[in-house]
């Protein structure tokens, strides 16, 4: 059963095919700046010592070591991949 409440409220069983359903739409909003903003701040504040670039730089090195030992068929279903936007080149 769901149902909806205020003004222009209707009740209705999903499997009742002689209810008739709400054809309105309502206007629904979320602002999360705020809380993404927080999230942020105890994320950082939990990881005092990250440092963003030599991740970054350790992750590129291991791309390039696992890229490194692909055989020929390997390297072509990664091409088709990377042609069909599955993977980043």
């Amino acid at each position: 059963m769901i149902a909806l409440t205020g003004p222009r409220a209707a009740s209705w069983d999903m499997a009742d095919d002689t209810t008739s359903y709400p054809t309105h739409l309502v206007e629904f909003g979320i602002d999360l700046d705020a809380q993404e903003f927080a999230r942020r701040e105890l994320m950082l504040a939990a990881m005092p010592d990250w440092d963003p670039v030599a991740d970054l730089a350790d992750e590129t090195r291991a791309r390039a070591l696992l890229m490194s030992g692909l055989d020929d068929e390997q390297r072509a279903v990664h091409r088709l991949l990377v042609e069909a936007g599955v993977l980043d080149a």
